[in-house]
């Protein structure tokens, strides 16, 4: 229980009205976020209905903008649900990267849950998270980035298959099973696929690795004794329908495709000394990062059996408890959704 007062908790939504839609949709876009968003106002209600510790209250974006340090009326805490959707299903939400919103915050000298901007912005950038990765020690797949300039017959690949991906997007955005290739051919196709997708920016050429891929949850401040680890998920590839081997966007965000995932985590079950790089390396990583509150790696093993650090997601989906941090959360301490966002705002506010 927080001492002395009842803590004033905003949580921070983007406002329907902002969301635009690629391909002209916008008002069928609009009235389905606003239903997610009524849905998760709800969930949290009834969560913290009975408590006399912390008040709290739903905003959009602009209310928050509206904020100066003057005013009298502000929340103890931001509770950080808005997540930016550009390019994810045709959606576009202009009004601020979350990194640029909370270095907003720390401005305001409002807290907020998670990590901070310059650990968001790192987050971004799958190329630094590789040197950082590197500079602690940390085993990472082969790996090459090329830029928007590149000539593409310059390239020189012998690691296949491979994996082509973007480099400054997360949620497997623009990943599809055509984005592991076999040969030369195939390579140089699905990177001027993506390149037309995203142009001007950096594509990763990495080697593809086939063993099982694994994500594990962290939650604490970097600097403090509170950071620990969460239990290990295995993605069960084999088990959904023509054995997806890679988490495309379809994988991870549509029910309706015969790729998707969502149903086939479960907690692994590792090799002790598998298990201890794992959670050693993210450890390390979550702390080089300067990360808080919370965040979520992601592993797989070579053919060999060794364990190699992808990426870590520095702002991974809370906004339910289908999502696999709260799994985690849940299997380790028995807690709830709303046992996982109290844990987070009381790190915010440390």
């Amino acid at each position: 229980m927080f001492p002395v007062k009842a803590i004033s908790v905003w949580a921070i939504f983007s406002h329907p009205k902002h969301y635009h839609a690629y391909d002209g949709h916008s008002d069928i876009f609009r009235e389905r976020i606003a239903v997610e968003i009524a849905a998760i106002k709800k969930r949290l209600s009834d969560g913290f209905a009975g408590r006399t510790d912390i008040r709290i209250q739903f905003c959009y974006l602009d209310d928050l903008l509206a904020l100066r340090r003057h005013h009298l009326i502000k929340p103890d805490v931001v509770l950080f649900l808005m997540e930016s959707r550009n390019f994810e299903e045709g959606l576009y939400d202009p009004p601020f990267n979350e990194f640029e919103l909370k270095a907003y915050l720390k401005i305001q000298r409002i807290p907020y849950t998670g990590c901070d901007a310059l650990s968001l912005f790192s987050d971004y950038d799958k190329s630094l998270q590789y040197s950082l990765a590197l500079s602690c020690g940390i085993k990472v797949p082969i790996q090459t980035f090329i830029s928007d300039d590149t000539d593409l017959r310059s390239i020189v690949w012998k690691h296949y298959p491979a994996f082509i991906k973007p480099c400054l997007h997360g949620d497997s955005i623009g990943i599809r099973k055509t984005s592991v290739v076999y040969d030369r051919c195939q390579l140089i196709t699905e990177i001027e696929r993506q390149k037309e997708l995203f142009p001007h920016e950096p594509i990763v050429i990495q080697e593809y690795l086939q063993g099982h891929e694994y994500t594990i949850g962290i939650m604490g401040n970097w600097n403090s004794d509170s950071c620990h680890t969460l239990p290990i998920i295995q993605i069960g590839f084999g088990q959904s329908e023509g054995a997806v081997s890679i988490l495309t966007h379809d994988a991870k965000n549509d029910p309706n495709s015969s790729e998707y995932m969502q149903d086939y985590y479960h907690i692994a079950e590792l090799e002790p000394g598998i298990e201890e790089q794992i959670r050693k390396g993210t450890l390390a990583i979550y702390k080089r990062l300067k990360c808080r509150g919370y965040a979520r790696a992601d592993w797989r093993l070579d053919n060999k059996g060794i364990p190699k650090f992808l990426e870590i997601n520095a702002l991974p989906d809370i906004m339910d408890d289908a999502s696999s941090i709260i799994k985690m959360h849940k299997n380790q301490t028995g807690g709830t959704h709303i046992d996982f966002i109290f844990d987070i705002i009381k790190y915010g506010i440390d």
